[in-house]
Parts: C-alpha cells; structure tokens; sequence
C-alpha cells in the first residue's frame, strides 16, 4: 500500500515534537503551552531544529553534491561509474533508480514538514506576536529555501503548507512550476518583513551561530528573481511545452508585491534586491579569499560574508562534505590513521580545472605526450586555494602522493589521483568523518554575482551604463582575489577584465556565469549554474566545450590505452559524451520525478512524469 511519505512525514513530526498530538486534526490546539511552543526559548529550540535538519548527509552537505553537482560537468564524481543510475550526470541529469535521489527528495520535504509544524503551531503559542513573527520569519525563509532547491531540480512539485494530519493531507498532485516558485517569493517577502535585523539576529542567537537575519531573505529573493527571469527569457528552451495550456511562464499576479510581467521587470527586480543587500551595509567581503577556507581562527565562523551557512561539528558524525572531498590523509589535518572508502567522491571536474587556467594565467606542464598539451597551475589565486592538485603530502606515509594534472596521473586509473580535490573544506580537525568546515549555503560575493548577470542582462551593449555597473560588480570580486596572496608575495595580475576584453551581450554574460563557477566552485551551484539559462545555453557554452575536451587527445588516448579499464573512472564517462543537441539538452534541465513518489503517492501517477518529447 501507498504507505512510504506517510512515514516519513510522520517521522519528521515525531522528530521534532518528540510525541504524536502533531498528527492529530488541530494541532495547533492540542499544544501545551509548556512544552515545545511555551516560552521563546521553546521556539528558538524548534527552529533551531529546522536549521539542523538542512545539515544532513542526505542534503546540502552529502548526497545533494554527490548526485545532483556533479551532473554538470563543473564537479564530478570521483568514484567509478557502474550503473546507469550513477552514469546519467553524463546528460547532466539523474535517473529515477537511484536510491540517493529519493533520499534527497523525501528529506527536503521532511525539512518542509518541520517547517510547516513551527508555523502552524506557533498560534497556540503564548508567546508575544513581535517574537513569534521573528521566528515565523525564520521557518518561512528555511521553507522557502527548501522548495527553492525542489522546484530547481524537478520543475513541478508537491505543494505541502501544512503538516499532515490525516492521509488524505499527505496525497497531494505536483503543483504547477509557477505556483511553486510565487509560493517562495511569497515566504520570502513575508520573511525580510518579520525577521530579526542583523543586530538583534546577534543580540538573541550570538555571532557565528547559523543563523540568518532578514537581508538573507532579500539575498534569496535576487537567485529567485533571476531563475524566473532565465524561465521567462528563455522559455523555448526550458523543461516545460510554453505552448500547452496553463505551462507558459506566466507570473503576473494581483498582489503587486508578487506581480512580475515580464523577464524584464525579473531582471529589475533581481538588482533591486542585490543593490538592497549591498546597501544595507550588513555585509562584508573577507579581506583574503582564504579566510573563507582556512577553518582554524575564531573569526573564520563569524566573517561578514556570511550570508547563510550550515554548520558543521567535528564532535558529531554527520555531514560528509570534508570527506567526500578531500584525498586520504592530506596534511593539515587530524587524519593519520583512519582509512575510510569514500575519498573525493566530489571532486572538481578536469574540464573546469583547464578552463579556470586557461582564463586566468594558465602554465601547461612539461613532459612530453602526459602534460604538455595541458595546464597544471594557474595566476589566479584562487585557483590554489580551491583545489588540490598535482600532489599532497600524505599523512599516512609521509610520502607526497602525485594527483592530477602530474604527468604520471593523466591516464592513471588510479581512484585517487586521476582528477583534483577540493581544497575548501579541509580543516584542521577532520579526521576521516567529520570536521569543523562549514557549508556556505549563500555568501555576501554570490550577491555581487547575481547584481553583475542581472546588469549584463538588462544592458543594450558596452555603450551601455549597465554594462559598465556589471564590470564593476565583478571587479569588486576580482580585486579581492588579487590580493588573496601569501605573506610577503606581491598582488596577482589576475584575475583581471581589461577594457575591451567582450565584444558583446553574450560574451559578458558568459563570462560572468563562469566567474560563477570559479568564485563559487564546490559550493553547491555547479548543476542550477549550469542549468537554468536553458538548453541553448548548456549546449553552446557546456556541452560543446565539454565534447571538445572529453575528445582532446590526453582523454582520447585514456581511452585506447586499457580496453579492459575503458573508461572505469568518472573523468571518462564510459567514452560517452555530453548531450549534443538542444533536444538533448533539453531532456536534461531537471530531473526525473521520483519513481518510488509516483509509486506511493496517489494523487500522482506516472502519466504525470516530466513531458521531455516535445520540441
């Protein structure tokens, strides 16, 4: 019988109240004012629980960068590809079979559904309005996030506002696409009018504790803006038939505050948020790039960058983002003897590594047919800082252990040396499960970010004064990463943009979505990056450049050394190639709704799969 979701929202009720009454037709009257939502330390316990529910394995930190960033050709998977589950990043999607996948899915909803029980709870709740609007605030932006991250990944989606109470509650079709996304909007207005500002955030919960303040909802509010302004824009190439009826990008909407007519105004919209967040003052970029990184001072989990993070303990085994991907042993921290299997099973791709040192000062190797058709570092600071590569010193053996792009590691087969590592989450305390590395969830440079690609959309061409706002929002970047150097080393010459340096609309916007993925990499954007500017996008600026790689000759030739190896590891994908079509790539916006959800849910059958034949 239909019973899978019923349990599992039932679970995450009993695991945030700890007893049954939330199950029950009126929950919000069957609370005790003496117990979960009494008094205001009471309520800053419940939230608190929603924010722990993001830090699971099973979501930002752990499975959501193993299956759905490496579907995108800016991560990947760093361990073999042995079924057609794992092997479907290859079209920059994921298959239903995949038993991940349905973790992912249930337990953002799970997330929603403690959500969902605060707010409908809050109420009954003795408390004083002002402090329980703060906390509504809080659940609305967490929700909001969380339905963000769905609607991203499978376009339609369940539409819970309520915990469940009864079965019938739990049965509920895919909303519409655009009701999602106004259903986010709307919880995030709601969320910057009624949160705590950054002072009293600090006041209530102290400094470095996770939590957000109501500019986080204004910073959402600019990613939100622009992924409908990318659905508007580009409908022709989006997940969905614009031409069937009740699919066309349509947000307009009486509530003026939620009405957006065109992608123009998703645009206008988007700066207006970014120009808030910068104008507030709330924020601060760190001094030096790897301050964000170095997890060993103090004011490492208090930075002004800071706009939403996921915190991690290294007192308790949980998140997996240090381990899944780092290398074994690597210097620097506290693993010296704990061997674990599930080394770099994230990992930056070889095709982003050489197209970060192709853009940014890029030095090919040296050795004859291994390296020399290829770059092995790069001027950009930040580029070393990011990964791991060419070799480490291992703990283990004192030894330095050759990685990727070493003339040795090109072809190697070997699980732990044939790409890079990332280098952000190493801190001093991991030990092989755990670590004190946070997960930035949004920082203040995604802000800068999002104001550039809006102005770059919003502009008619270099003449134009948008133009020049977007270049300038970027180079606030840039110039933070020049600096970002050692201890007596002059500043870099790069990362730079010179005068001149695009001819057109295109050319900037294109750069600005790799400066994405450079500033950002590993930080949980590669596959919405890589997605939501459509089809056409994907094809001409991922998967061309991707085929081209995959088929240049230190590839080509790792194919043709082993026929009993072809292609075991990740970097080769089985000799397979990207999606070379829009069709193709069409296919591969989002990803298949769940089997097991179709299966269980009865007000969804599997007629209600996502349509990927139209063209």
């Amino acid at each position: 019988m239909k019973k899978s979701i019923i349990l599992i929202i039932a679970a995450a009720a009993l695991t945030i109240s700890g007893c049954d009454y939330l199950l029950r037709e009126h929950p919000e009257t069957s609370v005790s004012t003496q117990t979960a939502y009494g008094t205001e330390e009471a309520l800053e316990s419940q939230i608190i629980g929603c924010y722990r529910m993001l830090g699971d394995v099973k979501l930002y930190m752990g499975h959501m960068q193993e299956e759905i960033h490496t579907a995108s050709y800016i991560a990947a998977a760093g361990k073999n590809l042995q079924d057609n589950g794992t092997l479907s990043i290859v079209n920059l999607t994921k298959y239903t079979n995949r038993v991940y996948m349905y973790n992912l899915y249930t337990n953002l909803y799970i997330g929603v559904n403690k959500c969902n029980i605060l707010i409908d709870n809050l109420p009954g709740s003795p408390v004083a309005q002002s402090y329980k609007d703060e906390i509504e605030g809080e659940a609305r932006f967490l929700r909001a996030v969380l339905y963000f991250t769905l609607v991203r990944i499978y376009g339609d989606v369940p539409l819970w506002l309520h915990p469940a109470t009864s079965q019938d509650d739990v049965y509920l079709p895919r909303a519409p696409y655009q009701k999602v996304y106004k259903q986010i909007l709307s919880d995030l207005i709601w969320a910057e009018k009624h949160m705590r500002d950054a002072g009293r955030a600090e006041q209530i919960g102290g400094v470095g504790n996770g939590r957000v303040n109501k500019w986080a909802a204004t910073a959402y509010k600019s990613s939100v803006y622009i992924q409908i302004a990318c659905l508007m824009e580009f409908k022709q190439y989006q997940f969905f038939d614009y031409k069937k009826e009740g699919r066309e990008p349509d947000f307009s909407d009486e509530n003026p505050d939620l009405d957006i007519p065109n992608a123009k105004s998703a645009w206008r919209a988007a700066l207006e948020a970014c120009e808030s967040v910068i104008n507030s003052g709330t924020y601060m970029l760190a001094d030096h790039y790897a301050k964000l990184f170095r997890w060993s001072e103090p004011e490492d989990w208090t930075l002004k960058e800071r706009i939403f993070c996921l915190q991690c303990n290294d007192k308790v085994t949980g998140p997996l983002i240090s381990l899944w991907s780092l290398p074994p042993f690597p210097e620097g921290t506290a693993n010296t003897e704990t061997a674990n299997s599930n080394w770099g099973k994230f990992r930056p791709s070889r095709f982003l590594y050489q197209k970060w040192a192709e853009t940014y000062g890029g030095t090919k190797g040296t050795s004859v047919g291994k390296n020399d058709n290829i770059y092995v570092s790069c001027k950009d600071p930040r580029f070393d800082i990011t990964f791991i590569h060419n070799g480490y010193l291992r703990q283990d053996t004192q030894m330095t252990q050759e990685v990727y792009p070493a003339a040795a590691r090109v072809l190697s087969h070997d699980a732990t040396s044939f790409m890079p590592y990332f280098r952000k989450y190493l801190c001093p305390s991991f030990n092989a499960s755990t670590g004190d590395a946070d997960f930035y969830m949004m920082r203040y440079a995604e802000v800068f970010l999002n104001a550039a690609e809006a102005c770059a959309a919003l502009c008619e061409g270099p003449a134009d004064t948008k133009w020049q706002d977007a270049l300038g929002y970027i180079e606030v970047l840039h110039e933070r990463a020049r600096k970002s150097v050692g201890d007596q080393m002059p500043v870099s010459e790069y990362p730079k943009w010179e005068e001149g340096r695009f001819a057109n609309k295109d050319e900037l916007i294109d750069a600005i979505m790799w400066e994405r993925h450079f500033e950002l990499c590993g930080e949980g954007h590669e596959y919405f990056d890589t997605h939501r500017r459509g089809a056409k996008f994907m094809l001409e600026h991922i998967c061309i450049p991707v085929n081209a790689h995959l088929q240049a000759p230190e590839q080509a030739d790792f194919w043709a050394n082993d026929a009993s190896q072809q292609g075991y590891w990740s970097t080769v994908y089985y000799g397979k190639l990207a999606p070379d079509t829009i069709q193709k790539c069409r296919q591969s916006i989002i990803c298949e709704f769940p089997e097991m959800e179709m299966r269980y849910n009865t007000a969804i059958s599997y007629l209600d799969q996502n349509d990927y034949t139209w063209n």
